[in-house]
C-alpha cells in the first residue's frame, strides 16, 4: 500500500538475481581453470597458460602443415578466443549489475 492512498508497484527481480549469481558462479568456475589477461579484477595470472600459448604459437610458426591442419587449428584459436570474449563479457555484466544495485542502495540511502 502506498502513501495518499496510491498503490506502489513492487517488482521482484531477486529471482533474476539469483540466477544470475549462479551463472557468474559458473562463469568464475571456468575462468578459474583458464588464464585471463585482466587478472587485476580478481585473480592471479596463469603463468603456465601464458607460456603454453606462446609454445603454442612458436611450435605453429616452425612446423610446415597442411593447409587443413593449418584451417582446423585456426578454427580451434578462434573458439577459445570467442570463448573467453564471452566470459569476460559476462563477468563484466556482472560488475555492471553489482554496481547498479550498489547505486540503488545509495540511493535509497541518501533519500530515504
Amino acid at each position: 500500500m502506498g502513501w495518499f492512498g496510491r498503490k506502489k508497484e513492487v517488482i521482484d527481480f531477486s529471482e533474476g538475481y539469483k540466477r544470475k549469481q549462479e551463472k557468474s558462479a559458473e562463469v568464475q568456475n571456468k575462468s578459474e581453470s583458464s588464464s585471463t589477461p585482466f587478472s587485476i579484477f580478481g585473480g592471479t595470472p596463469d603463468v603456465k597458460a601464458f607460456n603454453s600459448v606462446s609454445t603454442q604459437n612458436s611450435e605453429d610458426m616452425n612446423t610446415p602443415d597442411s593447409p587443413d591442419e593449418r584451417k582446423k587449428k585456426l578454427a580451434k584459436r578462434l573458439i577459445d578466443i570467442t570463448n573467453r570474449l564471452e566470459d569476460l563479457s559476462n563477468q563484466i555484466y556482472h560488475l555492471q549489475q553489482r554496481v547498479d544495485v550498489i547505486e540503488q542502495k545509495i540511493r535509497v540511502g541518501v533519500g530515504g
